[in-house]
């Protein structure tokens, strides 16, 4: 193919007159208008083994049916200079192309022109170039002592049509060290996967050992958790990776309990840096693997050392000391302090935590946080040692904008808390067999094209001899309905299940 190189600032203007082999001048006469029909607003492909045809309708408000057609492509998510390549399809009206680029994301552009009046009408279609790995319901599971991932394709709706099974292990030749743990992404990580440094929609899959960040459409390792850091930590314990909110620029990566932050507010190439202090002195700490984020976007941790929580941000060096709410702030005390409370976390999540004090083992509190990082306060919950959750394992806090409550499993039964009322419900009886490995709360509204993948579910996984069943409920005023919208089948205990378009 003829390759054309484009600055992005004159990209556009460039492929309207690529449109002919005469780049002379050209009338672009604003009272006309050139419309172009029969086009979707996106297109998905898989590389290697589907065709794109794309035949689309004309028409001038001059009047005139006789064309000069080009289509070409870039990719979209090159970064560094912001040079595109812009290759050329066809010279025809009608795209008939089997697709070989690599699985990344593409823009296609149409160009259309006009024989008698000389003037060009463009139009960009985003292109999903994918791996027949991309989309889907995808499971970390593992045998007890290695991990990988299962792929429940979803073609046509947020129901899943086919299983893929053990897709890490197929595209990488191996599978990642250690028992599942929890899955994440982020649309924008930095890297070299596709040769230059660029944008890479990327799945993060954690275990107890490692943590391997994949290429969404490639489904190869980028990194995994030694690579992930300009030097590399002696011991190799992942925690969790978080990004506050999608407008923060901050990603945060904890190993063996230190922070480590990363700002895509400056330019990186997806490394973290050194680890972050407690203070000035460098006091020890050990950072839970529970975190949260506050209203502000501002992302908050717990230190189990000294039961203390802290913030922080990618770019400082330390971590921030929360302040409690008091007399200083013309308000009531909080009920708890926010440094050396003498507890230890038991899960944390939005604006609630679950703790148990380190001396009196039966003192177990759930308190309502507010996150400021200059006024913090907790209001607490003292949990009685006959209630549910006193016992519970695996708590899943409902996403904002639904319930006020908190599942959690006790024994072989799932159970809620209503955190404003303290309501303990029975929701689901496992059977006697199964073991509950897993339960979370994840929601997605679609809009467009994306509606049929609307979902709300309490996700509950459990374990059967050697085999795994997530089952996705839907719930009513907080209420799992009484059977499962469907269910996923595997080998191996479910860590974390993850939902990606």
């Amino acid at each position: 193919m003829k390759k054309i190189y484009t600055i992005a600032g004159a990209a556009m203007a460039l492929l309207a007159i690529s449109c002919s082999k005469d780049l002379g001048n050209y009338d672009f006469n604003p009272k006309e208008v050139i419309s172009i029909e029969g086009v979707a607003n996106s297109y998905t492909v898989i590389s290697g083994s589907e065709k794109i045809t794309i035949d689309p309708t004309l028409s001038s408000t001059y009047g005139s049916s006789k064309f000069d057609c080009f289509w070409g492509i870039y990719e979209s998510n090159v970064t560094g200079f912001n040079i595109q390549k812009l290759d050329t399809l066809s010279k025809t009206k009608t795209l008939d192309y089997f697709v070989t680029q690599k699985p990344s994301d593409w823009t296609l552009v149409f160009c259309a022109k006009n024989k008698e009046t000389g003037f060009a009408q463009y139009k960009r279609i985003p292109l999903k170039v994918t791996t027949p790995s991309a989309g889907g319901w995808y499971v970390l599971k593992d045998d007890g002592s290695q991990s990988d991932i299962d792929l429940f394709k979803t073609p046509t709706s947020i129901m899943p049509a086919s299983k893929q099974e053990n897709i890490f292990s197929l595209y990488n030749g191996k599978k990642m060290e250690g028992k599942a743990t929890f899955l994440n992404y982020i649309v924008d990580y930095k890297s070299f996967e596709s040769g230059v440094l660029a944008a890479t929609k990327t799945l993060f899959a954690g275990t107890d050992k490692d943590l391997s960040a994949v290429s969404i459409y490639s489904f190869k390792e980028i990194r995994n958790l030694g690579g992930m850091f300009y030097d590399k930590p002696s011991l190799m314990v992942p925690g969790f990776l978080m990004y506050p909110s999608p407008s923060n620029t901050d990603y945060f990566l904890l190993n063996n309990g230190q922070l480590h932050g990363l700002s895509a507010i400056v330019a990186n190439t997806g490394l973290f840096g050194g680890r972050k202090l407690a203070d000035a002195a460098n006091t020890p700490y050990k950072l839970s693997k529970y975190s949260t984020t506050g209203p502000s976007s501002t992302a908050f941790f717990f230190d189990d050392l000294s039961s203390s929580f802290f913030s922080g941000t990618a770019l400082a060096n330390t971590l921030t000391p929360m302040v409690d709410i008091g007399p200083s702030q013309g308000k009531p005390q909080t009920a708890m302090s926010a440094k050396n409370n003498n507890k230890r976390l038991l899960f944390m999540d939005g604006s609630y935590a679950y703790f148990q004090d380190k001396t009196n083992a039966n003192m177990k509190i759930l308190s309502s946080l507010t996150l400021n990082a200059s006024a913090f306060k907790m209001v607490n919950d003292t949990v009685k040692t006959t209630d549910k959750i006193f016992n519970a394992t695996n708590f899943a806090l409902l996403q904002p904008g639904d319930e006020n409550m908190i599942y959690f499993a006790n024994g072989n039964e799932v159970w809620s808390r209503n955190l404003t009322n303290k309501q303990e419900i029975r929701q689901f009886i496992v059977p006697a067999d199964e073991v509950i490995t897993f339960i979370k709360h994840r929601k997605f509204t679609g809009t467009g094209i994306d509606a049929p993948y609307s979902y709300n579910y309490v996700m509950i996984g459990t374990k059967i001899g050697g085999n795994y069943k997530v089952r996705m409920f839907k719930k009513s005023s907080g209420n799992l309905n009484t059977a499962p919208e469907f269910t996923l089948d595997g080998t191996g205990s479910v860590g974390d299940v993850y939902f990606l378009r």
